[in-house]
């Protein structure tokens, strides 16, 4: 009885070995702190996967969930549920070299409202009868690029003008026709 008993405990310790193996305790990671997130299930802008950063971030987690999952503060062009498990999330550490620079913080304009500043215009795209932009934030990674109406880049007109001089077929907002006149500055 008593070689059974410790054949047993035997096995439950080997058991527990290999789950722990396979389940390791989150880091100590904590409301606050800046995490990497795995992107193996985030889709991407890139025609091929095997190109596209195995890690994206750093994001800022915002709540702990339960015992295994973190809130993230992720931009709205991500497009994903926040919340991810400790196995996709991994604590960010601070480069002893200071290689890596802090992202500049958005300066607010008198109505309250962040603004960014647009360092260029990569590309255009129609998606639901609206053309939109593809924006490079400056001194910001390429992570952060996002998809913008012409209505939010009323500030930088001489950005969207530069990238269709560079690109002359791509695709085009109508009040930036040539020959058209605008239609927000048309009098009725």
């Amino acid at each position: 009885m008593e070689e059974l008993q410790s054949s047993v405990t035997l096995a439950n310790e080997k058991i527990k070995h290999y789950y722990d193996l396979k389940h390791r305790s989150p880091e100590d990671i904590k409301v606050g702190d800046k995490v990497w997130l795995d992107a193996r299930n985030i889709k991407t802008e890139r025609p091929v996967a095997k190109l596209s950063a195995k890690k994206i971030g750093p994001y800022k987690v915002l709540k702990r969930e339960g015992t295994h999952a973190f809130k993230l503060d992720l931009p709205h062009t991500l497009r994903v549920h926040p919340v991810f498990h400790t196995s996709l999330v991994s604590l960010k550490k601070e480069d002893p070299f200071g290689r890596d620079p802090p992202q500049p913080p958005a300066e607010t304009t008198p109505d309250g409202e962040e603004e960014y500043e647009v360092e260029r215009i990569l590309d255009s795209r129609k998606r639901r009868n609206q053309v939109q932009y593809l924006v490079h934030w400056k001194g910001y990674s390429p992570e952060s690029n996002t998809w913008e109406p012409l209505e939010h880049l009323d500030t930088t007109m001489g950005a969207v003008r530069k990238f269709h001089r560079k690109n002359p077929k791509a695709i085009r907002h109508p009040d930036l026709e040539e020959g058209v006149v605008s239609r927000a500055r048309r009098r009725r």
